[in-house]
């Protein structure tokens, strides 16, 4: 379904439910929706809030067990908000993420940023822009090259993760040993105090 507000081209898929609260404002409710806009849009889940001028794909999957946003940026200016993040992220062209409900912690589950997977992704698009051939081809091929090398950037950013994580891990450890020398050391500084007044006695 192609819906026009102004100079937002918003295509839904059946059963997707979109609240129009302004013209450039909306609530995402449902199902699946690819929005292309010129000029900024903002696009609220009820546990985020997408800001972004360009081509962004919204996808909410929702069951008895969970309910999570797949948020993915074929080619726009992306940040998300929530009050629950510590800052505003960016999400840059060719990569997605999926955001999930209030755990109970109270915190804003999350995916890490990976690459768009072009092969199962792009097919999903074109079902549902249902534009002609041509324009589809030419549309596809510009998304491609957009995306060109996402894949190793995606790479490179979980070995970052890792180093992170390992480097935390290692931190973590070096305190608690540290914590346990310094605990040791107090307990043999207070025996030697027992002892030397048993011995000045």
């Amino acid at each position: 379904q192609k819906v026009l507000v102004k100079d937002v081209d918003l295509r839904l898929d059946k059963g997707t439910s979109v609240l129009l609260i302004q013209p450039k404002q909306w609530r995402f409710l449902e199902g699946k929706a690819w929005i292309r806009s010129p000029s900024p849009v903002e696009i609220s889940t009820g546990f985020i809030t997408a800001n972004f001028t360009g081509d962004v794909w919204f996808n909410r999957v929702s069951n008895e067990k969970v309910e999570k946003i797949f948020v993915s940026n074929m080619d726009a200016d992306l940040k998300i908000q929530s009050p629950l993040l510590a800052m505003q992220q960016v999400l840059p062209a060719g990569f997605e993420n999926w955001y999930s409900v209030i755990n109970s912690k109270g915190q804003l589950e999350q995916g890490m940023v990976t690459a768009i997977e072009a092969k199962s992704f792009l097919p999903q698009w074109n079902q549902l822009v249902h534009w002609p051939k041509a324009q589809a081809r030419a549309a596809i091929k510009n998304y491609q090259k957009i995306w060109f090398g996402n894949v190793e950037k995606t790479a490179a950013l979980y070995q970052e993760v890792v180093k992170r994580q390992i480097a935390s891990d290692q931190e973590q450890e070096f305190a608690r040993i540290q914590r346990e020398q310094a605990r040791e050391a107090e307990k043999r500084k207070i025996r030697q105090m027992y002892q030397n007044r048993l011995e000045d006695r």
